[in-house]
């Protein structure tokens, strides 16, 4: 008899502490968050924007929009090197076909475009760094005209 009466408060216990466990949810599960799509690769944006993706950039976003007009598509890049390196790379790279339109924006922040076009699309490279130690930004684009 007291190996019984010892089983039953344990298995009594048992039953409490997981009947308070389930208690415990806060409502129906929830499905898991979407996860993040991860940025294409170089030669996938190289493919989709015509032109080369600067060398050792990372690629901060990518964006395609298929309008009414026509089709857009846009990478922004981010790189250590300076913005003089990268001006030189895609002006050697396109300079048959660029206009390089230098200007010095406001707040110090130097900005240079270069732009071009062939047939009916428009390229666009924008080149700035907002402070000088830190990362130049790229943005470049192509838009059916």
């Amino acid at each position: 008899m007291p190996r019984r009466a010892v089983g039953v408060p344990i298995s009594l216990l048992l039953v409490l502490a997981l009947s308070s466990c389930a208690r415990q949810t806060n409502g129906p599960a929830q499905p898991p968050a979407p996860v993040p799509k991860p940025p294409p690769s170089p030669r996938e944006v190289e493919k989709k924007l015509g032109l080369e993706v600067y060398p050792g950039a990372t690629i901060k976003s990518f964006g395609e929009v298929k309008g009414t007009r026509g089709t857009s598509v846009q990478a922004e890049l981010e790189t250590k090197d300076a913005p003089d390196r990268v001006l030189l790379f895609y002006k050697s790279q396109y300079a048959d076909k660029s206009r390089d339109t230098s200007r010095l924006k406001p707040a110090g922040k130097n900005e240079v475009a270069l732009t071009w076009t062939v047939e009916q699309w428009y390229y666009s490279v924008l080149i700035r760094q907002q402070r000088k130690s830190g990362p130049t930004h790229i943005e470049v684009s192509k838009t059916m005209q």
